[in-house]
């Protein structure tokens, strides 16, 4: 069965799974579908999205993994009896490679990886090899090639070899290391970027086979901010806009040039709220000229060219408003 298509421009993860309608042409008349528990979603806390090449989503939520064809959901969940259950229902992140696979991170019970033909789940765990995955906290992943996938946990960096099943711990000789590591992005030139909540941004050389730390500049942090009071340093999630490496802080968006490999500038959405600039998560937009960005204040569509916005917010009297400003997960599908 397939996924069921519908009329919508993206899927927007806070509480609940939110469909933007495409009836826009300001902010207040993005038109919002939910879809929460009522629904047979198994919990409102969602993180993550994917959608696969049956064009399934899978929902990734604080409390079981959904997958969704349209019209039905199905839950996958623990289950201590069975040893080819997932190892955990918080979910982190999901990745679908090129053999159709889909690896589950969890926030605590390692990596997970899906047959979807057999419906069967292989886990992985820390353990006493050395070549375990080296936390059980799983924050990103993503592809270096046809048989290495990066997997970044809540402090470290390995290789996952998926021939071999083994994990490669990656060294981190800077004194700044990627702590408390909240997303991985690959750029369109195939470079690894790292987003850390407290250090900022990282660089995985896949050449070198190092990690890099890319220092803020003063100039960027502002007159009365230091390397320790400044929440630039928070960043969550990464994407790439015309070449430029857009990073979201709980500061507004840092941009970093890739060809300078330094920062240059910075993005905020005005003093009226703190929350508009807590930057959580973006998204490209149908057209090549808009930006969605996910804020703690609601939902940004953000004009490229120009550099106008427009924030959706809650409205409790409209129930095709947002259903809640705290923004956790934007996802475009296209």
């Amino acid at each position: 069965m397939k996924y069921k298509k519908h009329p919508i421009l993206k899927i927007v993860y806070l509480v609940q799974v939110i469909f933007i309608l495409p009836f826009i042409s300001n902010s207040q008349n993005i038109k919002f579908k939910r879809l929460s528990i009522d629904e047979g979603l198994s919990a409102v806390s969602v993180n993550t999205i994917f959608k696969d090449a049956q064009d399934f989503m899978w929902i990734g939520t604080q409390d079981g993994l959904n997958r969704y064809d349209g019209y039905h959901i199905k839950t996958y969940k623990t289950d201590q009896y069975s040893k080819y259950a997932i190892s955990s229902n918080n979910i982190n992140c999901l990745y679908g490679d090129r053999n159709d696979n889909l690896y589950i991170g969890t926030d605590d019970g390692g990596l997970s990886v899906l047959n979807k033909r057999t419906d069967q789940f292989t886990c992985y765990k820390n353990g006493l090899d050395k070549r375990s995955i080296p936390n059980n906290s799983v924050r990103s992943i993503t592809e270096l090639s046809a048989d290495e996938l990066l997997i970044a946990t809540e402090n470290e960096i390995s290789i996952f070899n998926t021939a071999s099943k083994k994990f490669d711990l990656v060294p981190n000789p800077d004194s700044i290391a990627p702590l408390n590591i909240k997303s991985v992005f690959k750029d369109s030139k195939n470079s690894v970027y790292i987003s850390s909540f407290g250090n900022g941004l990282f660089e995985y050389d896949t050449r070198s086979k190092k990690i890099i730390h890319y220092t803020i500049p003063q100039a960027i942090l502002g007159k009365t901010k230091t390397v320790f009071t400044s929440e630039k340093h928070n960043m969550r999630c990464i994407i790439e806009v015309n070449g430029q490496i857009w990073c979201g802080s709980d500061e507004g968006i840092l941009i970093f040039d890739p060809s300078k490999k330094e920062f240059t500038g910075v993005i905020n959405f005005g003093s009226e709220s703190r929350y508009n600039n807590r930057i959580v998560s973006f998204s490209n937009a149908l057209d090549s000229n808009h930006v969605w960005i996910g804020t703690w204040g609601g939902v940004i569509k953000y004009n490229i060219k120009t550099s106008a916005y427009s924030i959706s917010t809650n409205d409790q009297s409209n129930q095709s408003s947002l259903s809640d400003n705290k923004v956790s997960y934007l996802f475009t599908d296209k």
